[in-house]
């Protein structure tokens, strides 16, 4: 009866153990899009090389990807760089992204408490840690002084909008 009850235990064990394990490789649901069939991708470090593929995909293609897109602001299809940079958003004609700049570059303040114009993005999620704003303002940095200089892919006018209303405010 003893060894009956300790193997039994022992495979209750040995089975609680696999699901904490299994919940720690991955399974938690995405936190960009929190869906719960969507396995959270794994954390890769944001380079200006990658930031596209990284932090852009985690915390905006929730909203800024693909055709829908308000006002065609994708960060997340390749050539992002070139389809913001130089581009005049509606709020208070900032540039959205000024290559080489970061300090006069409206995307980097949209991420930041209290923008001058609309709220801070990404919207109703928590704010970028203080981490991933540098990414942004280090990729901002490394960007040649002439991207952005063609259409790029945005609609006339730039990114100007929040494309749902409410105030956001590109």
């Amino acid at each position: 009866m003893r060894l009956l009850l300790w193997v039994s235990l022992t495979l209750s064990v040995a089975s609680f153990g696999a699901c904490i394990t299994e919940g720690e490789t991955g399974t938690s649901p995405d936190p960009s899009t929190g869906d719960p069939n969507q396995p959270e991708s794994p954390a890769v470090a944001c380079t200006p090389d990658n930031i596209a593929t990284t932090l852009f995909a985690r915390k905006c293609a929730g909203c800024h990807s693909g055709s829908n897109a308000p006002k065609g602001l994708d960060l997340v299809a390749a050539g992002v760089a070139d389809r913001i940079a130089q581009k005049t958003s509606s709020c208070l004609n900032k540039k959205i992204v000024v290559p080489g700049n970061p300090a006069t570059s409206f995307l980097l303040e949209k991420v930041s408490d209290n923008p001058s114009c609309g709220v801070r993005m990404p919207k109703e999620k928590p704010e970028l840690t203080a981490d991933e704003k540098n990414c942004i303002a280090d990729w901002i940095q490394s960007l040649p002084p002439d991207t952005g200089e063609g259409n790029g892919g945005l609609p006339p006018g730039g990114g100007g909008g929040d494309g749902g209303g409410g105030g956001g405010g590109w």
